[in-house]
């Protein structure tokens, strides 16, 4: 039987023990405290994400995680998967193959079946040379609450840039798919939605007041807050991204870099022990897992003085809880309490 290649690099912190105190100055600046961060005052109890398994699809094939991110099996080799959700109540996944066919697997038995397609993910619209479309982003593949239906939308560039775009829609029971170009492109804007997916997603969190909030760190590395509305410059502050369920993890972002794509760096405020430290790049393997950031770092967070701790992210980037105590940034699967930064090589599976 082949090897299996591995899919990621596990790293792991070395040591998390308390440190004994010294008389003697520390050999690294003390991290940051994070005050005045205006969510709820009590912090629940972190609760598990159900019984779902860890599942990631990619262009290996599919696989399960163990609670650790190590891959603990094989489910299927189908490949060029992409977009990971799951139905029937968990039983089995959707994916989204090559951007041109939706196939369910069941979990249990890697069983693999056509839901729809192939069809063709390209076009040419009004004369222009033919253009490919594909998935952007995590949110263009949603299955509805009732679990049979799921829409996708397909387009050739992000959102901010795109200029062709294809809906299509599927309906799990029955197999049928129809889709739905635009009126320049041959398509017809009547009855563009048979149907609308409303996820049942419950693996993201909102985020409360941060929501409606600018943060800035002050001189002494502390984060303040104050309503996007009355900032006089929020480009320099951070905004919400997400936070986890038990609001003790919050994802912000910040450094806009405009291009194409917008482009950021995100942190990670950890409310519990007052610290804030940087989200490493997903496109290489991890160095270890990030120290928190210091006074000196957070009173200036700049691209320039984060340098190679923070990675670059872009507006369509994954940035979703699973639980209280994972995250996954990108391809970067954060497991908080095992204090582990997994590269994934594919997508994890959600609702």
């Amino acid at each position: 039987m082949k090897a299996l290649l591995p899919l990621f690099v596990v790293v792991t912190a070395c040591s998390s023990g308390r440190r004994e105190a010294s008389t003697e100055p520390p050999s690294n600046p003390e991290p940051a405290a994070v005050a005045d961060v205006p969510l709820e005052d009590e912090l629940r109890a972190p609760e598990p994400f159900g019984v779902l398994p860890l599942v990631v699809a990619g262009e290996e094939g599919v696989f399960e995680l163990a609670v650790d991110g190590t891959v603990q099996r094989l489910i299927g080799s189908i490949t060029g998967a992409s977009a990971p959700r799951f139905v029937r109540d968990g039983r089995s996944i959707v994916v989204l193959q090559a951007a041109s066919r939706l196939v369910e697997i069941d979990l249990a038995t890697g069983h693999s079946e056509t839901v729809s397609g192939p069809w063709v993910p390209s076009t040419t619209c009004a004369g222009e040379s033919e253009v490919e479309v594909s998935l952007m982003s995590d949110d263009d593949l949603t299955v509805d609450q009732n679990g049979r239906h799921v829409c996708i939308q397909l387009l050739d560039a992000n959102e901010n840039m795109a200029s062709h775009a294809l809906s299509v829609y599927a309906d799990l029971e029955t197999k049928a798919v129809q889709l739905q170009w635009p009126a320049d492109c041959g398509g017809s804007d009547k009855n563009a939605h048979p149907f609308e997916c409303t996820p049942m997603d419950a693996s993201s969190s909102a985020g409360g007041s941060f929501s409606d909030s600018t943060f800035v760190f002050d001189e002494t590395g502390r984060v303040r807050t104050v309503p996007s509305s009355n900032a006089a410059d929020t480009t320099k502050g951070w905004t919400h991204v997400a936070s986890s369920p038990n609001r003790r993890w919050v994802v912000l972002r910040g450094n806009e870099m405009d291009g194409d794509y917008f482009h950021w760096n995100l942190l990670i405020a950890d409310r519990r022990m007052r610290a804030v430290f940087a989200v490493p790049p997903d496109d290489v393997d991890p160095a270890g897992w990030p120290e928190p950031l210091a006074a000196q770092d957070l009173a200036d967070p700049s691209r320039e003085r984060l340098g190679a701790r923070a990675g670059d992210f872009v507006t369509e980037s994954t940035v979703r809880f699973f639980g209280d105590d994972r995250l996954v940034v990108g391809h970067l699967l954060i497991l908080f309490e095992a204090q582990r930064v997994v590269r994934l090589q594919g997508e994890l599976a959600h609702w």
